[in-house]
């Protein structure tokens, strides 16, 4: 556990959780969403110098709509430089 801001945080197997709740955030390139699976990788589908953008979303009230789902997690959406 780590401090961030005067909070706790803990991450887990990829997840990562503030105070006593825990969640895995979904995982969005290019507007498709991933596999969000712990011993799944991330940098298995892409490149470091493929990032374009990286955008955020901690809590799920604040993912756009096109990106949530019912597990009610954030989201990590990921823009990479070969999408047309």
């Amino acid at each position: 556990m780590t401090k961030s801001r005067g909070r706790a945080v803990t991450r887990v197997g990829g997840a990562i959780g503030e105070g006593a709740g825990m969640c895995r955030p979904n995982l969005v390139i290019d507007g498709v969403r991933q596999m969000n699976d712990a011993t799944f990788p991330v940098n298995s589908l892409v490149w470091v110098n493929q990032v374009r953008a990286v955008e955020v979303y901690a809590r799920p009230t604040s993912v756009p709509a096109e990106y949530q789902t019912m597990t009610g997690c954030g989201a990590i959406v990921v823009w990479t430089g070969t999408a047309h």
